[in-house]
């Protein structure tokens, strides 16, 4: 036969009651007075999820900051190149006409201004502050600027060089030249989009 189940009694000592009671009531009153605060944090946390979900760009406070004027700063590193490459342009097609004229100090200090200029771009681009979904605008940007400064200072080098050294330069310089306007023309189609994330492929190496 089982054995009948034991029910424990509780024996009150005088005032244990009360005070038991009294306990009782104080958790009850403070564990309500929480209820507001509690929905208030409960609200908040609702909030800031639904802003997340609608604005995906401010995820990061260093995305956010990044961002700021970032496009801004990019087109105008477009037309800074602009301006250089079509003086660039002139100083060859004066050259091409004349080519005595490479070792005139004119032509020399108007080549460097035009290579210190490319030289700046460049290093404005590297420290482009941008968003992480415009990564590939800014490493487009550094290429191009860096490939076209290569190339015009190659080729200023091969008009002050004879011999094979001179063909060695030339041939390498407008390559890269070549390269860097084929780079910043996809700059310009980044540019145009909203994100910047697609970055085009590595231009192709040039050939020895």
């Amino acid at each position: 036969m089982a054995a009948p189940a034991v029910r424990a009694s509780v024996r009150w000592a005088a005032g244990d009651r009360h005070r038991f009671l009294a306990r009782s009531f104080l958790l009850k009153r403070r564990s309500v007075d929480c209820l507001p605060a509690l929905g208030v944090a409960l609200a908040l946390v609702v909030l800031l999820g639904i802003g997340q979900f609608a604005h995906p760009d401010l995820t990061t406070a260093s995305d956010a900051g990044a961002g700021s004027g970032y496009a801004g700063q990019a087109a105008a590193l477009v037309q800074r190149y602009d301006r250089s490459i079509a003086e660039e342009n002139h100083l060859l097609a004066m050259h091409d006409a004349d080519p005595g004229v490479g070792v005139s100090s004119d032509w020399i200090r108007q080549g460097a201004e035009v290579l210190s200029s490319l030289d700046a771009g460049y290093q404005e681009a590297q420290s482009l502050a941008v968003p992480s979904r415009a990564a590939g605008l800014k490493s487009c940007l550094v290429e191009g600027y860096r490939l076209t400064a290569t190339g015009a200072r190659m080729l200023h080098d091969a008009y002050l060089t004879d011999g094979h050294g001179a063909y060695f330069l030339a041939a390498h310089g407008n390559w890269d030249l070549h390269l860097g306007a084929q780079r910043m023309a996809a700059c310009r189609t980044l540019l145009d989009e909203p994100s910047g994330a697609n970055a085009p492929s590595q231009p192709p190496e040039r050939s020895p």
